[in-house]
């Protein structure tokens, strides 16, 4: 793990991308997210003010609503919280 170095082929991604980090992350910096947006082709960026490496568990609800907006606006709109429930409904039944 220490020496894989994938940063050379980011700009081969052509899938929609949304790097988040946090202001607080010191495992990650926030400057990591910034630069992995900058290097694939229409990447996209989130800074969680005040967040750390964990993120998902300090603002759940902030970093849902991101990625559900995220993935409405670049995946064709399929993606919306009613589409995200779906599968978890069915799967209950």
């Amino acid at each position: 793990m220490g020496s894989h170095d994938a940063w050379p082929r980011l700009g081969e991604i052509t899938a929609p991308t949304l790097a988040i980090g946090g202001t607080r992350d010191l495992f990650t910096p926030a400057s990591v997210a910034v630069a992995t947006a900058a290097a694939v082709p229409g990447g996209e960026v989130e800074i969680l003010e005040g967040a750390s490496h964990y993120a998902p568990v300090e603002f759940p609800d902030e970093l849902n609503q991101r990625i559900e907006q995220f993935l409405a606006e670049r995946v064709g709109g399929r993606w919306g919280r009613s589409a995200l429930a779906t599968p978890r409904a069915q799967a209950s039944n």
